[in-house]
């Protein structure tokens, strides 16, 4: 049974793991309001991703509701290595770090950083578990790393370490993710998260070596969570397909006290610049142990909304929470609400960067403006690509937007886009044929009814990628 009430707009986007790892746990998933499956490259094995992915494109398909997958790269994490024991550090106290693959002891804590040496300086701090343990490096001698606590904790095995201060030298890509990325290309995964993006480049390495393995038709989603990211925003927005605004990494890398102002102003630049934006992190983190949100979290992801969202993201909540599905559907709860209140709707169209002389781009904007002053009940976009229907998604109309397409792996890949119903089609060769089956469908899902307005867009010729150039106004018969 799907979601039923005012058809939410928001997409919701689920991390796999063993809380939900079952075809009757997706199944529910999907009915819940799921719209986008994440796997998360940094835990499990390809073995375990090929069971997520076979079981997630089996409860579509029993669903009639192919969603799509995202693989999300591990990148090149800085973690402690494995201890004796559980190590307590109390403020005041002097930890030495060394890399290498040996026991820890309260004497000398592992790393796993081949660079760990090189990329920090004395003055530098060195973050543990998100920032849990706050460390300053005091020294660099005989190849270990002295630091003195500032903020003492309990050291465990393989937790994480932050350099907020240091450019790192390690390469964004690393070997695993280069082969995680061939095992994404194997499977057909619609999308792909770089993690600790720091520049356009590391987007174009990734899209260099998924075309070198045999597929050029994923879409990269740039993760915004390392410093230098900031500065160089938008040149990743425009390499990238989307961004993740992944606040837990950001937090600690800047401060939790700047991630507000910052996540706003990623969401603003992807809506600008037209590109698919997914925010992250602790969204309804304390329903991973209760079976309702805090008053703050709901009000987190509200102001996500609020903020012109594509996407909100569960991790830990779904992939190993005592309550996955409850999870879900308090998200849709609270989008719906969002989204519909005075404040969510009528906002002021917005151009993409550098768009004013592009058709297609041009063209979106019409055709929302269109609906606007004919209260149209549906915009349609005949799509290859989902190109044109994520132009009409970045104005955030308020009709539902239809995208209408012959290529299964666009129809599977538009359902996360914001106030997208992806429907496929079996007419391709005359626009009449077109206009005929797609009436037809939308008035069987109960979109439009006999009478309503609709705004149509398409190409000539016909289902060529950019060539949207047409629009049509048609009453449903």
């Amino acid at each position: 049974m799907q979601e039923s009430g005012f058809r939410r707009k928001t997409k919701i986007v689920a991390t796999m793991g063993p809380a939900v790892g079952t075809l009757d746990k997706v199944r529910t998933l999907i009915a819940s309001g799921v719209d986008l499956f994440r796997i998360n490259c940094s835990h499990g094995s390809a073995d375990q991703w090929s069971e997520y992915i076979q079981l997630i494109r089996s409860a579509g398909q029993e669903l009639d509701r192919p969603t799509p997958i995202m693989l999300d790269l591990q990148g090149p994490k800085i973690r402690l290595g494995n201890l004796e024991h559980e190590i307590e550090v109390q403020d005041g106290q002097t930890v030495r770090f060394q890399v290498g693959d040996f026991l820890g002891t309260p004497e000398l804590i592992p790393s796993n950083y081949p660079y760990l040496v090189q990329d920090v300086k004395v003055g530098d701090p060195l973050l543990i578990e998100d920032g849990k343990i706050v460390l300053t490096v005091r020294a660099i001698e005989n190849e270990q790393v002295v630091c003195e606590v500032v903020a003492g904790g309990i050291l465990k095995d393989r937790k994480g370490i932050n350099l907020p201060e240091s450019d790192l030298t390690a390469k964004t890509l690393s070997e695993k993710d280069l082969q995680d990325l061939a095992f994404a290309v194997a499977q057909e995964a619609d999308f792909v998260a770089i993690s600790f993006v720091r520049k356009a480049e590391d987007i174009e390495m990734a899209r260099a070596h998924a075309k070198q393995v045999g597929e050029n038709r994923i879409h990269f989603i740039a993760k915004i969570e390392r410093r230098e990211a900031i500065p160089n925003l938008r040149s990743i927005l425009d390499c990238a397909d989307g961004v993740m605004v992944a606040r837990g990494d950001l937090g600690v890398e800047i401060g939790p006290h700047k991630v507000p102002m910052l996540q706003k102003e990623i969401i603003s630049r992807a809506n600008l610049t037209g590109k698919f934006v997914i925010t992250a992190t602790q969204m309804l983190d304390s329903m991973i142990e209760r079976p309702g949100p805090t008053r703050a979290e709901a009000s987190d992801v509200a102001n996500a909304i609020l903020d012109g969202t594509d996407a909100c993201m569960l991790s830990g909540e779904t992939a190993s929470g005592g309550y996955p599905i409850e999870a879900v559907k308090m998200m849709a709860k609270i989008a719906r609400e969002a989204e519909n209140h005075p404040l969510y709707k009528y906002k002021p169209v917005s151009m993409p960067r550098g768009s004013v002389h592009q058709i297609p781009n041009g063209l979106a904007v019409a055709a929302y403006q269109t609906a606007l002053l004919m209260d149209a009940r549906l915009l349609i976009a005949f799509t290859n690509t989902g190109g044109s229907a994520l132009s009409l998604s970045k104005k955030h109309p308020d009709p539902l937007v239809v995208g209408a397409t012959i290529n299964p792996d666009t129809a599977r890949r538009m359902r996360a886009y914001w106030g997208v119903e992806p429907m496929l089609l079996e007419s391709a060769d005359s626009i009449d044929s077109m206009v005929e089956e797609i009436s037809v469908k939308v008035k069987a899902a109960k979109l439009a009814m006999p009478g309503d307005v609709v705004i149509l867009t398409f190409g000539y010729p016909l289902w060529a990628t950019g060539s949207t150039n047409l629009m049509s106004i048609l009453k449903i018969k």
